[in-house]
């Protein structure tokens, strides 16, 4: 019969409409029916449902068991049971050991009787019957579900029972089924490490150890102790293997503590390696000229190689003989395969002695090759080049067996080692050579990855229980990883690509490492070696994994549902409750060999003069992290927080070889209590700590650094040329010039926006910072600048770079001519010479510049006096503002002044102040605009990291009061904080009823990473017995000053170190940090002598106190004649409010507010004025070109500020000065006069009249000659001794003291004398000579230039009184203004009155001197001694 079938394809019930008009597809009603999902022609057709079947199972015998969740798969006919017996009391319970929970599946199509297969079973699952299961889906054989009560979860249902075993064991851990994925939190490590220990005591001056067991022990190694947290026995000092022997090993120095007999140590060394090339890279060769017996460390005498790459060994060389017979002289016997490591090196006599740690085999003539690689392989196959122009990280990832992927571990550092150790020298040439190489290429050419092999040691997660996995079958088993992939990163790439992916499928194996890490305590692990030969990665990563941070899955959902290929949640959570923050201060210290990062990456080091902020990232066992955390103390004033400057060295940070130890500097977080709360919160999100009963707990923590200062450029160029190149002081100590080539054109670019088509001056925005400068030879120090040549040291340029103020060729800016000629004087760029009557242009010109003389003299050392390398290719040229240290000038000045070098065999060894030597900048970084926190290499285990810091230790952990301020006035064993006191980790105050405590200072770091305790302590701590409060005072000598770096430099961090015994309990020793800030006072403040500022004073005359306002050479400067120290300077001294003595007057600006005088306003004066070619700050000085009118009153307001007035930290006091312009006073022993008639001579000799600053009475010989002019000897006269053989008590100085005027006269006195007739003229020569400094060389003396009687500006040679008749007086009046010695030289008087006998003596030559400001002669007391 016939058949009609209506197929319902659009599953769609309409009772909306009538029966009749209903569109196809479509259904008014069904009962018991369902519409077809098969593939086949019956798609869309009802069918009927099946009847239900009542089936009977005991899923287990408790009568607690509750089935809290079911899902059907229709498909295959197979039901899914969640069931447990555990009902929580509230929602952070979890189901105990004695709790139940299964998944079963029952399979609907057999009998009713089969029993259902247990899938899973165990506590693990954690099933409440408070929180049914609604959300389940079946994905093909992966069942999801939620229960919004722990994380989203998954099984494998085909893999999960397969045989069905009444106990099943494929899912018996959280991370067996958790939907995330286990994200591996410990980064790659790139070193080698194993233990033994000693066999015997070690002092601190031994370098040879017993030690139990040497046979994984290298030549190389870094020893420190395996106890990195024992403070009592700890090698802090770095201490290398140079020798290993049976029961023995030689080191290169002793332990900085003395070791116990069986202390346990570690031997550590980079897996990073080379072992392509056979030898290191300043190996050579030489000669055995000598051998001293055949056993262990006998001399063998090594003669040098005759040419200029010859090197001396070091200890720790591996030395082979060659085995090349044609390199050994016939005759010399058995060549050994090697003779091992140096162990001891001395120069002789053309060569040097070694000593080896094996037994000496050598005869005279082998010869030796000296620096063969310990690491080099010759069957080494990798590619050896591929590494060298390469910076690159490694990570891993798991792969599971269901596919998927676990998040990428942290990247480790780069991984790199320079050619020739990063040092210059250190390869085949000279580091003359390798420097030169530098600034001609602009490059270094040598410094280049040096590794080919790295041991990557991968490290194998733990159990949740932290016990170990030890093989490839129990990780598989656990976490159910099918593959490691090894990831790989290039610095300047986005990209991330698997270098290798290894299956565990495959005979792999794992090493075992124990060690005591002094963050994460007692640590074993196992490693899977991956050894890295320089391969090429064989795929990308697609982008998706690139940015994946962490998985979508969320904490818990309570509904789930399948969208397409997707699953799908909702009413979930996706993040934990973190921490608001937490209580760490950061640091930039040192690099220590108590952590392993100097290990790892020795050539590592934190980049200076760089803001760095450090946040915490935590995470759980699967990934999900919070947020980036900052320190709680980030608003506490004065302490360091998250965020840390680190500046540039400074000069007095590298005394002492300093530089040379610096082994770099890294960031260091100190905690100052527990990470996050230790339990889970489910109302408020936070997760707690992991355990394994609190599988969604803080797991891991990650160390992450925000710094916008990204890339930058150091440039390497020949040299620096402080001021323009030209003999005459033009912008020295201002500006500096340095030619650009090559790739420096480029790393200091000129700013094309906005020019001309004819514009040849372009400015740069780039600011360089000087890191090895050229300073002039003046400025070198110990060492004969005579014999010495341009040399570069390092330099310490502060936090101010200088700024390229122009850039343009050579040409275009005349700063040289081509060919440069040297000594040419200044003239027109280049001038046209002339060629007869006709004016040729010199095709290459005559070398002059516009701006002064060319360095250099008309000698043929033109090379050596060119100012700038490679100036014949015309160079650009920078000019680069000098900063703000003038004191320490970028550059060598040009001169024309030579100095010949001592090594003769040079020819044409003349050198000047400049020449071609490398000197390096930085330039600024580029700034980044993303203010993004980079993952660091630096996480770990977040339970174990806590249990260092815990809160539940039973010691000492933290203190009452975290932080405290100090003034800078407070003195020496002052009180900062009188009353705090020590907590335990519970948070108990410490007090004699829980125990007993002593406590010191262990250690004070500056946050500049400087350490502070040396000989003195600069704090102190005083107990209080009665209730353990605790003071604290500055230490007994220490006192403070706040300057530019305080916020630096001023900012401590002290450590305590505390022994803690509660009451009935153990000893505990542990060490507690508090935070320590400096506060600035202002300038001036009041003490007990007065104001820190001068008080107002009247000086000139009438003079108060003895001061004067002075003028010397134009210029007006304050006189303090009450010092007593005749070249004393007064000036406006301001202390910064310390009572630090050393530093009361540093970094003090002075700046004139007002100057007025008794009309108004004046523009007179400046403060900071010059002195001896110096400025002298606070000195006040009248400008140049400026006048004062004597005996008028002004008065300046003067500023001083604190800090010199940078930053926001600054302050600043205000002094007044009123004076009265005036003159100085000549010398006391001047300005009184003759003291006796004793230096009256007549006819019968002459003699010295001397203005000496000293009490001498030995004439200065070295007398002028004047033709017919004979100086007479008889007399002697001293100024200053007369002086003081008349005055009793009284001393001055003979000499004219500097600002003071004084009047000479030399005169003839001849008396009337019956006896002598009528013709009784007398006539007589004298001179007066000049010299500036006592024990300098006489010359003629020049009178003032301004003078109230005599010549002015005139140079005295002999000069004669002639003819003074009896009864008169002849004489010369001068004056002097020079200050200096003067000497008055005199003649026997002649004429027809010395002819009688009897008259010869009544004619007298004498001279008169005083002070010759018009009024001063009656003031002698107020002049200076």
């Amino acid at each position: 019969m016939a058949e009609v079938t209506n197929a319902f394809l659009k599953s769609k019930m309409n009772q909306d409409l009538d029966a009749r008009i209903l569109p196809k597809g479509e259904y008014r009603s069904a009962l018991n029916l369902q519409i077809s999902r098969s593939e086949g022609s019956t798609v869309g057709e009802f069918e009927q449902i099946p009847g239900t079947t009542r089936l009977v199972q005991e899923l287990d015998s408790n009568a607690l068991l509750e089935i809290i969740g079911t899902h059907v798969d229709n498909t295959n006919k197979v039901i899914y049971l969640f069931s447990t017996t555990f009902t929580s009391t509230d929602n952070n319970q979890r189901a105990l050991s004695s709790d139940k929970c299964f998944i079963h599946q029952l399979d609907l199509s057999t009998s009713s009787t089969a029993p259902a297969i247990k899938l899973v079973e165990g506590h693990f699952l954690n099933f409440d019957k408070r929180f049914p299961i609604y959300g389940i889906n079946l994905i093909e054989t992966l069942l999801f579900w939620t229960d919004n009560k722990n994380q989203p979860r998954k099984i494998n249902v085909s893999l999960a029972n397969p045989t069905g075993a009444s106990s099943p064991t494929k899912y018996e851990y959280e991370p067996q089924i958790s939907v995330a994925k286990y994200y591996p939190y410990q980064p790659i490590v790139a070193m080698n490490r194993v233990q033994s220990r000693t066999g015997a005591a070690v002092s601190t001056s031994d370098t040879v150890w017993v030690v139990k067991d040497t046979s994984e022990i290298q030549v190389g190694d870094i020893v420190t102790v395996k106890d990195k947290n024992n403070s009592t026995i700890l090698i802090t000092n770095i201490i290398y293997v140079v020798g290993v022997f049976a029961t023995t090993i030689k080191v290169s120095a002793g332990p900085s503590s003395a070791l116990p007999d069986q202390t346990y140590l570690d031997f550590s060394r980079p897996s990073m390696t080379n072992k392509k090339e056979e030898y290191v890279s300043n190996f050579f060769t030489g000669n055995v000229t000598a051998v001293a017996g055949g056993a262990v460390g006998d001399l063998i005498t090594v003669a040098s190689v005759p040419n200029s790459t010859f090197k001396d060994p070091v200890i720790g060389m591996l030395v082979t003989c060659s085995t090349d017979a044609a390199k050994i002289t016939t005759g010399t016997g058995v060549v050994p395969a090697n003779t091992g490591v140096i162990q001891a090196v001395a120069r002789v006599s053309g060569g040097f002695t070694i000593t080896l740690d094996v037994t000496n085999t050598l005869v005279v003539n082998n010869k030796l090759v000296i620096g063969n690689n310990p690491d080099y392989n010759s069957t080494w196959k990798g590619n050896p080049a591929f590494l060298e122009g390469r910076y690159v990280r490694f990570s891993y990832r798991f792969k599971f067996e269901d596919n998927e992927y676990s998040l990428m571990a942290p990247f480790s550092q780069i991984m790199f080692i320079p050619k020739q150790k990063g040092f210059f020298g250190l390869g085949q040439d000279t580091s003359d050579e390798d420097m030169e190489s530098a600034y001609k290429s602009t490059i270094l050419a040598w410094f280049e990855n040096n590794i080919d092999s790295i041991d990557l040691k991968i490290p194998i997660p733990r159990q949740m229980d932290q016990s170990v996995i030890s093989n490839r079958t129990l990780l598989n088993s656990y976490y159910l990883i099918s593959d490691i992939d090894i990831l790989y990163k290039e610095s300047d790439a986005l990209s991330v690509k698997v270098l290798d992916t290894v299956s565990l499928s495959s005979n792999i194996s794992f090493t075992y490492t124990a060690y005591e890490d002094f963050v994460q305590g007692d640590v074993n692990q196992y490693f899977y070696d991956y050894n890295y030969e320089s391969s090429k990665p064989y795929k990308t990563l697609p982008e998706s994994q690139t940015v994946r941070v962490y998985d979508r899955v969320p904490i818990r959902a309570l509904s789930q549902e399948v969208t397409g290929n997707r699953v799908t949640y909702g009413n979930f959570v996706d993040n934990h409750t973190a921490p608001d923050s937490i209580n760490y201060n950061t640091s930039a210290q040192q690099k220590s060999i108590v952590f392993d990062n100097f290990t790892q990456f020795p050539n590592s080091s934190l980049k200076q003069n760089r803001t760095y902020q450090v946040g915490i990232v935590l995470a759980d066992m699967y990934g999900r992290q919070s947020d980036v955390i900052l320190s709680s103390n980030d608003n506490v004033l004065g302490s360091s927080g998250s965020t840390v400057f680190h500046p540039y060295t400074e000069a007095d940070e590298t005394a002492n070889g300093q530089t040379f130890s610096w082994i770099g500097d890294a960031l260091r977080v100190t905690f100052n209590e527990a990470i996050a709360s230790r339990n889970r919160n489910y109302e408020t999100g936070e997760p707690g700590w992991f355990t394994p009963t609190n599988p969604l707990g803080w797991f891991s923590y990650k160390i992450v650094v925000k710094q916008q200062e990204q890339d930058y450029y150091n440039v390497y160029m020949p040299g620096f040329v402080n001021g323009y190149p030209v003999t005459e002081d033009l912008e020295r100590n201002i500006s500096y010039f340095t030619p650009l080539f090559g790739d420096n054109v480029n790393k200091i670019p000129r700013d094309l926006n906005e020019v001309g088509p004819n514009q040849t001056q372009y400015t740069s925005s780039t600011k360089l910072y000087c890191r090895v400068n050229n300073p002039d030879i003046f400025y070198r120090t110990n060492v004969n600048k005579y014999n010495s040549s341009p040399y570069n040291i390092q330099y310490f340029p502060g936090n101010k770079g200088d700024t390229v103020l122009n850039i343009q060729t050579m040409i275009d800016g005349e700063l040289c001519a081509i060919p440069f000629i040297s000594g040419r004087s200044k003239g027109t760029y280049n001038d046209v010479i002339q060629t007869g009557s006709a004016q040729v242009f010199a095709q290459a010109g005559n070398g002059k510049i516009p701006w002064g003389t060319g360095p250099g003299e008309s000698n043929g050392n033109a090379d050596r006096a060119a100012p700038f390398y490679n100036l014949e290719n015309n160079p650009l040229i920078a000019q680069v503002s000098m900063g703000a240290l003038t004191t320490n000038p970028v550059g060598a000045i040009c001169t024309d002044e030579q100095y010949v070098l001592s090594v003769v065999s040079v020819t044409n060894n003349v050198t000047y102040s400049f020449g071609s030597v490398l000197t390096i900048a930085e330039t600024d970084p580029t700034e980044s605009l993303l203010a993004i926190f980079w993952e660091t290499s630096s996480s770990g285990y977040l339970p174990d990291f806590n249990t260092t810091i815990s809160t539940q230790d039973p010691g000492v952990t933290s203190t009452t009061e975290l932080s405290f301020t100090f003034p800078e006035t407070l003195a020496a064993d002052g009180t900062i904080d009188a009353a705090w006191s020590f907590k335990d980790g519970g948070g108990t105050v410490v007090t004699p009823s829980t125990g007993v405590i002593s406590a010191t200072i262990l250690s004070v770091y500056s946050n500049n990473g400087t350490v502070n305790v040396t000989n003195a302590v600069p704090f102190a701590i005083v107990q209080d017995s009665a209730d353990y409060t605790y003071e604290l005072k500055t230490g007994p000598s220490a006192t403070f000053w706040y300057g530019t770096n305080s916020p630096q430099d001023n900012v401590y961090q002290i450590t305590y170190a505390v022994t803690y015994t509660p009451t009935g309990g153990d000893t505990y020793n542990s060490t507690v940090s508090q935070t320590i800030s400096l506060t600035n006072i202002a300038p001036p403040n009041s003490i007990a002598n007065g104001s820190r500022f001068p008080v107002s004073k009247t000086i000139g005359t009438p003079a108060i106190n003895g001061d004067r306002l002075v003028q010397v050479n134009d210029t007006y400067i304050l006189w303090e004649t009450s010092l007593g120290v005749v070249d004393q300077i007064t000036s406006f001294i301001a202390e910064n409010g310390t009572v630090n003595a050393a530093n009361l007057r540093s970094q003090i600006v002075y700046e004139i507010h007002t100057q007025v005088d008794g009309s108004g306003a004046v523009d007179i004066f400046e403060i900071n004025a010059i002195k001896d070619g110096a400025v002298v700050p606070g000195l006040l000085a009248v400008k140049s070109g400026k006048t004062m009118i004597l005996n008028k009153t002004y008065t300046i307001q003067v500023r001083a500020y604190d800090c010199n007035k940078v930053g926001v930290g600054f302050l600043f006091g205000t002094s007044s000065l009123s004076f009265t312009a005036g003159a100085q006073h000549v010398n006391q022993a001047v300005c009184n006069g003759l003291q006796t008639t004793a230096f009256n001579y007549s006819c019968t000799g002459g003699g010295e009249f001397h203005f000496r600053n000293s009490l001498s009475l030995t004439p200065t010989g070295n007398l002028p000659s004047y033709s017919g002019v004979i100086w007479g000897t008889t007399f002697y006269y001293n100024v200053a001794k007369e002086y003081s053989d008349t005055i009793v008590g009284a001393t001055s100085n003979g000499g004219l003291n500097l600002g003071a005027q004084m009047y000479i006269i030399p005169r003839i006195v001849n008396p009337v004398n019956g006896a002598c007739g009528t013709n009784n003229e007398v006539s007589g020569y004298f001179t007066i000579q000049y010299r500036s400094t006592s024990g300098g060389a006489w010359g003629p003396a020049t009178t003032a230039a301004t003078v109230t009687a005599g010549p002015a500006n005139t140079q005295l040679g002999a000069v004669q009184i002639q003819n003074v008749p009896a009864g008169s007086t002849g004489s010369f009046t001068y004056e002097f203004d020079a200050a200096g010695e003067y000497r008055v030289l005199t003649t026997p008087l002649s004429g027809p009155r010395c002819g009688t006998p009897a008259c010869s003596t009544d004619a007298k030559f004498t001279v008169l001197f005083g002070d010759a400001t018009p009024g001063y002669g009656s003031q002698c007391n107020l002049g200076p001694l």
